[in-house]
């Protein structure tokens, strides 16, 4: 079997065109549908640890985006590393990971690559000179709701694990 390649005919885009940076704008505030596409942890020299989640989304319009969320679990900013896990955790009862997670800078939790969920952005306002234009960040994550309950408004609430100290016989 032969193949034949004639550069010419491949490409006609200038030089110019091709190192151009892409820009992107964000993805409209509310929930899309995503997969965790890759997972990432960062030791930093403070001695803070971050994991940074790569999410594909799928929803309408948008199918094969990206959207990059750091999380900085152990943070010298207790308000940071308070809402860093607790993302996390919104993220692992989300996708039904209910297993400890336990990791390091060199061996990420890569149990959680293939999972999906929900995921509500926001738009943030340019910050400059750090952030010059307008992004995405992520606050919430959900189970995924079926269109039929979505569409009617018909949505089940599960019944709570959980009891008050009524329910306990002294």
């Amino acid at each position: 079997m032969g193949f034949t390649f004639k550069a010419s005919t491949y490409d006609n885009r200038e030089e110019a065109d091709m190192d151009a940076p892409r820009e992107f704008k964000p993805l409209e505030p509310g929930w899309h549908k995503a997969y965790i596409k890759d997972v990432s942890a960062k030791e930093w020299d403070d001695g803070g640890l971050s994991l940074q989640l790569t999410w594909e989304i799928h929803s309408e319009g948008n199918s094969g985006r990206l959207h990059w969320q750091t999380m900085g679990v152990v943070h010298k900013d207790t308000k940071r590393e308070l809402k860093a896990r607790y993302m996390l955790a919104d993220v692992c009862n989300a996708i039904g990971h209910v297993d400890e997670l336990s990791w390091d800078k060199d061996t990420p939790p890569m149990e959680l690559i293939g999972k999906g969920c929900e995921i509500e952005l926001i738009i943030l306002a340019a910050n400059p000179p750090q952030y010059p234009k307008a992004k995405n960040w992520m606050v919430g994550a959900r189970v995924p709701m079926p269109e039929a309950r979505a569409a009617t408004g018909a949505i089940e609430v599960p019944k709570s694990a959980t009891f008050d100290d009524d329910d306990i016989p002294f």
